[in-house]
């Protein structure tokens, strides 16, 4: 097995190194702009065609040569790979004549369907101990848009040098633990032949990036991580809930999530591209790129670790700790998603003012959000949460009713 990965490595080195000559001579160059993206000269863009041609071809003669391997495979292993190819050719597609995202977006959910109906990875949706979804339209909706996430989560992170690469590494090693602990040598297996076609373009992609994955790369990669994820991880039994997948997906998901708050709050659509992600957050802090990629690394870690030990032990627990920490230190040190969680609560409180008539609710979910960020901040000196609390402007507005009332009466007695 250690001389199939090793030969992985070697293919997938030896493609990517014609890729970058071919996009070089083709002109297929991901230029800098000078703001959102941090290379300072052109890079060619088809690494994503290396990594997968090299699987692609390992695999098959994996397949072909190892009639055990090949009879052990899971059912749903023809339906993804075949899904897969279809985004991998999406991305290759866009990669050399530019889609635009809303078509983008409609061939990953056709994908996702395609693979969901044929395979439905999961048939009770397990959130957590006693929370559970047994709707199958409502567990297959849930799939769709499990995958269509991870794969734009994946292409959203791909904006530094090393960063979707090192989230593929990491994840298909985390994932091919995960099924040795349940057995599944032949899932493993898939896995570490990922981890290794990835390694093999990732020594190019290290900062400084010679070569990047384009579409073709980023958006496989995070189909597969996704896919592999709710068939590996969300177990049927429950044991897991939600809890060990997101671990696998946490720092992606994060990332997506408040640039999707982001957006909403600046007034933008969710397909806008901005620079304020998790890497540009950290970059622009005055880490260097190899300390991005070092603290990335670190986190991504710690809630792998916690993934695999969860599924060790059967629970869930551990690994949901985990990814609350991290979360926890992101916000709390306002080293990313501080202000988006800022403008959640303010959008809260003011829905709540609507409906609550004592406001309670109001009070806590300022308490929370004061709890969770400290004292906020704006970027203006002067200016200040616009969010009070809803029982002390109804008790500011009974007061001058009363004041009102008063002066009136006061009035028709003279």
């Amino acid at each position: 097995m250690i001389g199939l990965l090793l030969i992985t490595v070697g293919l997938s080195a030896v493609l990517t190194l014609a890729a970058r000559y071919a996009g070089i001579r083709a002109c297929l160059l991901d230029v800098p702009d000078n703001g959102r993206k941090q290379h300072a000269v052109p890079v060619p863009a088809l690494g994503g065609v290396a990594v997968f041609a090299a699987f692609a071809i390992v695999f098959a003669f994996r397949y072909a040569s190892n009639v055990e391997f090949a009879n052990s495979l899971p059912d749903s292993t023809t339906a993804l790979l075949a899904t897969a190819f279809g985004v991998w050719i999406l991305g290759i597609v866009d990669d050399i004549w530019p889609v635009r995202a809303k078509v983008k977006l409609v061939f990953q959910i056709i994908a996702a369907v395609a693979y969901v109906v044929t395979v439905q990875p999961i048939k009770v949706l397990h959130i957590a101990d006693g929370l559970e979804v047994s709707s199958e339209i409502a567990v297959g909706v849930f799939c769709v848009f499990w995958l269509v996430a991870c794969c734009n989560a994946v292409n959203l992170l791909d904006g530094m040098d090393g960063m979707a690469s090192f989230q593929g590494m990491l994840g298909f090693a985390t994932l091919a633990a995960i099924s040795t602990l349940h057995g599944d040598n032949a899932t493993a297996t898939v896995c570490l032949l990922l981890v290794a076609s990835v390694f093999g373009f990732a020594i190019f992609n290290a900062p400084p990036a010679s070569i990047f994955l384009g579409d073709a790369g980023s958006m496989t990669i995070g189909y597969l991580l996704g896919a592999l994820t709710l068939s590996t991880c969300h177990m049927a039994n429950g044991r897991y809930g939600l809890g060990i997948p997101l671990a696998v997906m946490v720092i992606p998901a994060f990332d997506t999530t408040m640039a999707i708050v982001r957006r909403a709050q600046k007034g933008k659509g969710i397909m806008a591209p901005d620079r304020e992600h998790f890497h540009h957050r950290l970059f622009d802090a005055g880490r260097s790129v190899w300390k991005v990629l070092g603290v990335f690394t670190l986190m991504y870690g710690l809630c792998a670790v916690a993934a695999v030990a969860g599924v060790w032990a059967s629970s869930g627990v551990i690994a949901s700790a985990a990814c609350v920490a991290v979360l926890a230190t992101c916000v709390g040190t306002r080293t990313f998603g501080h202000h988006e969680l800022v403008f959640l609560a303010e959008r809260l409180t003011s829905k709540i003012a609507a409906v609550d008539p004592t406001g309670s609710l109001s009070v806590l979910v300022r308490k929370s959000a004061d709890e969770g960020a400290t004292d906020l901040e704006f970027d203006s000196k002067n200016s200040s949460p616009a969010v009070i609390s809803i029982s002390s402007a109804r008790a500011s507005s009974e007061s001058n009713s009363d004041n009102q009332a008063s002066d009136e009466d006061a009035r028709r007695a003279a």
